[in-house]
């Protein structure tokens, strides 16, 4: 759902769109993915049973035959990009199509929108990684935690890490990125920042320990972090900069 261009702050109309992002089919992607660890990944993902309709409770719920993509945050301000020779301010949109992260430049959101737009980005997926797996915390996916936040050395990019077997295991990270180049990296936490220790982090509402960091406060001079524990309570973990600063390797 989106509203109107006539009338974008009339609440009251507004109006079907359809999917606006991305707007590829799962299948066309798959198709274009550049290599065998998207293919697989989003077939895993995404299995050809699931793209179908499937009752629930005497209800259709139709699943999306499109690419799917979340955890999108914008980086903190636009990037200066050379484009045939010349330099131009762009948007940094960044994205996780399994199992890693991306990152989409645009001048114009309506580009998101757009069928062509997304065929060029996943037949050429390896120039838009923003982040890879690499770690064993890290092993089955990662994806972003919140938004990206400025610091004194740098962008610091917050990230989840998961494993999902022998049973599911989200942890937090961060990643240090230059400020003009999202994709250069100057600095990564080897060990996770926060994992599930408590009991009311583990088992709450579906199996398996869950630490999800959604977004932080800055407070007397400390990075108020607040994270989801087990999927079921809000908690609270205070941090200094200096601090973030120093863990990464």
């Amino acid at each position: 759902m989106r509203t109107k261009e006539v009338e974008p702050n009339n609440l009251l109309k507004w109006d079907r769109f359809g999917v606006y992002f991305p707007n590829i089919t799962l299948q066309e992607a798959i198709d274009l993915a550049p290599n065998k660890k998207y293919k697989s990944a989003w077939n895993k993902q995404y299995p050809k049973e699931k793209r179908q309709e499937v009752s629930i409770k005497q209800y259709l719920e139709p699943v999306s035959p499109f690419l799917g993509t979340k955890d999108c945050a914008l980086f903190p301000h636009k990037i200066k990009r050379k484009i045939n020779g010349e330099l131009e301010s762009y948007y940094g949109v960044i994205i996780r199509l399994l199992p890693d992260m991306q990152i989409v430049y645009v001048k114009d959101f309506k580009e998101l929108a757009k069928h062509e737009f997304w065929q060029k980005t996943v037949k050429n997926l390896e120039e838009h990684l923003l982040l890879e797996r690499k770690y064993d915390w890290e092993k089955s996916h990662i994806g972003l935690s919140y938004p990206p936040f400025e610091t004194s050395q740098g962008v610091v990019i917050p990230y989840h890490g998961a494993n999902m077997e022998p049973e599911r295991d989200y942890k937090f990270g961060a990643v240090l990125v230059d400020k003009n180049n999202p994709q250069k990296i100057l600095g990564r936490n080897e060990k996770s920042i926060l994992e599930a220790t408590e009991s009311w982090e583990s088992n709450g509402m579906v199996s398996g320990k869950v630490v999800f960091p959604t977004g932080h406060a800055v407070w007397d001079g400390f990075y108020h972090i607040f994270y989801g524990a087990g999927d079921k309570f809000i908690a609270h973990t205070p941090t200094t900069e200096q601090k973030l600063l120093d863990s990464f390797s």
